[in-house]
């Protein structure tokens, strides 16, 4: 028998919510980060989604005395890990660092982790280029990956649960070498995903663009099922193709209404579920903005709503 859907519909009173990002994919074959940062972990990095080929990845860090954007993560889809690179631009401004991670996910498909692949901070002696490709000898298949980019000195780290219910240590997840070195995982970077990175003041920072070679956009659905991915869709339209939608709170919301929402697919249900219950902050575009009332006249009555309006906005 086919499974059927009952939902009980229940209202909830919400803020509004920030508006959502638009549900498009990119049309590559370049990705730039964009206005929404590229995180430093799996579930914060930007997702190089769409169709085609891609060849250039860039955006731009940032540093601040308590707040600062000195790495940015990118997933990508590796389609040829044989002869997959990416090297950054001469241009870049600072010393650049490129790391590499598998990325695992849950049973979702949402992405969960980075682990640990290679890294390296100089091709050679002379030169602030940075490369990073799979180690030579070793085999790996295509998939989604995450690139990283950071100045040199800014390292990743795991937490390893420590001894006897401890707590946890912070691990590296890298083992050290040379500069011009392909560094290589640690032992707990084979097992841990990144959780934090260290060094993250005073390193530099600027705008970057790297090469890519023997990779393609993440393909449109893969890896869906986080509230508030920024190609999940629109909250208040159904799309069955993929799981959640942008907005993180309407996501929630709905979810916790119908959890297939974020397991099963967005469907019309899932869109219904959130036109009752998230607030939409959207507000039609007025042809005549004197007209407060919006019976298609400027009079004494407009007058009086401004009145009964004046004083310091809530």
């Amino acid at each position: 028998m086919p499974t059927i859907r009952r939902r009980t519909v229940r209202a909830l009173l919400t803020g509004c919510l920030v508006a959502t990002f638009a549900a498009g994919a990119f049309a590559g074959p370049d990705v730039e980060e964009g206005s929404r940062d590229a995180g430093g972990t799996a579930q914060t990095a930007k997702q190089a989604k769409g169709n085609g080929s891609l060849l250039t990845l860039s955006g731009a860090t940032s540093e601040g005395y308590l707040v600062g954007d000195v790495v940015d993560m990118f997933l990508i889809y590796v389609s040829n890990p044989s002869t997959f690179s990416v090297t950054t631009d001469a241009s870049v401004p600072f010393n650049p660092m490129l790391w590499l991670f598998r990325v695992t996910t849950d049973t979702a498909g949402a992405y969960t982790g980075a682990i640990a692949v290679a890294a390296n901070d100089n091709m050679n002696s002379t030169t602030n280029v940075s490369k990073v490709y799979f180690p030579v000898g070793t085999q790996w298949t295509p998939g989604v990956y995450a690139v990283a980019i950071t100045a040199s000195g800014v390292k990743p780290y795991a937490l390893v649960p420590g001894a006897q219910g401890s707590g946890f240590n912070q691990v590296a997840v890298f083992n050290t070498g040379l500069p011009t070195d392909l560094l290589l995982p640690s032992t707990a970077g084979l097992s841990y995903p990144v959780k934090l990175w260290s060094g993250v003041s005073g390193a530099g920072s600027g705008p970057y663009r790297m090469s890519v070679i023997g990779a393609t956009l993440i393909p449109p659905g893969a890896g869906t099922g986080v509230c508030g991915d920024i190609f999940a869709g629109d909250c208040f339209v159904a799309h069955a193709t993929t799981r959640g939608c942008t907005d993180p709170t309407c996501c929630t919301i709905v979810c916790g209404l119908d959890p297939l929402c974020c397991t099963a697919s967005w469907d019309d249900l899932c869109a219904t579920l959130a036109q009752q219950n998230c607030p939409q902050c959207s507000v039609p575009v007025n042809t005549c903005p004197a007209d407060l009332n919006g019976d298609g006249r400027v009079d004494g009555a407009d007058l009086s709503t401004l009145l009964a309006s004046w004083g310091v906005c809530p």
